[in-house]
């Protein structure tokens, strides 16, 4: 069961799973769009396939204690996990988890409170008086 829908977030997040586990999956930044904003996609009534994304740059468990970094801009969504594939119940192929599942998510506002490359290049431009716009037409290098 899908517990969160594919989106991205404005900010870098570190989640620690604190209890239980989840099932993440991240997945590459998808194509810009001029009516989209790329660091607020699936959601405001934007919706983010799956198919849009293709296959997840990061598909794993999440347990208690485990730490992941989902960087700002780059899908992701979770499941709950209920049984899993793994060997660790003496044999029958199935990992179980009984636990509730619980994670605390930190943001990380680099792009929000102006602690970016990209805002230390304006701010500097701006102060000499010279041209700061900056228009980047290809997404490799935009995401760079």
């Amino acid at each position: 069961t899908v517990s969160v829908p594919p989106h991205t977030d404005k900010q870098d997040v570190i989640v620690m799973q604190t209890a239980g586990a989840k099932r993440w999956r991240v997945f590459a930044p998808p194509k810009r769009s001029k009516l989209t904003d790329p660091l607020n996609r699936g959601k405001a009534g934007d919706v983010l396939s799956f198919e849009e994304m293709g296959e997840p740059l990061i598909d794993t468990v999440v347990k208690k204690g485990d730490v992941l970094y989902v960087p700002a801009g780059f899908p992701h969504t979770t499941d709950t996990c209920t049984v899993v594939d793994g060997d660790m119940d003496g044999g029958t192929g199935e990992e179980l988890f009984d636990e509730t599942s619980v994670h605390m998510t930190m943001g990380l506002d680099t792009h929000v409170w102006a602690l970016t490359f990209a805002h230390l290049r304006w701010s500097l431009l701006q102060r000499c008086g010279k041209e700061f716009n900056l228009s980047i037409e290809d997404d490799e290098t935009y995401w760079k």
